[in-house]
């Protein structure tokens, strides 16, 4: 049987694979990806940038807790013990610039880890205040 002239230009490649099958194969191209992107350090780019945002979010809430205690009165020593509040802030700020300069996927969520560390701030600071309010008192 001689073969046409159309079906020589077609090529069999075989049975069709389903669509999972190709989502499979792609996941599994942008999981290597992925790894082979995680293998290197981050760019002083990256790290300066998270330094930015980390002051750029520490900055108002010293610079506020600093006016408000100025603002009720607090003594000296007061607004110091009220700038120690602060300081379990610093720290998470500091771990996360560190954790992610070596890991960039090490603190997806630190966003939300900031406005939890800024409410315990917000606690200690409350604290703080009540405790002077009770040594203003005697």
């Amino acid at each position: 049987m001689p073969i046409s002239r159309s079906t020589r230009n077609h090529i069999a490649v075989g049975p069709a694979h389903p669509a999972w099958a190709l989502g499979l194969w792609l996941s599994q191209a942008n999981a290597a990806t992925y790894e082979e992107l995680m293998r290197k350090p981050a760019a002083v780019g990256d790290v300066a940038v998270m330094v930015l945002s980390m002051t750029l979010l520490f900055a108002p809430i010293w610079f506020g807790m600093l006016k408000a205690t100025r603002r009720l009165g607090w003594s000296k020593g007061w607004r110091n013990a009220a700038m120690l509040c602060l300081a379990p802030m610093a720290i998470v700020m500091l771990r996360i610039i560190t954790d992610t300069a070596g890991d960039m996927t090490s603190h997806n969520l630190w966003p939300i880890e900031i406005v939890l560390q800024a409410a315990v701030v917000l606690l200690l600071f409350a604290g703080l205040a009540f405790v002077r309010f009770l040594a203003m008192r005697r």
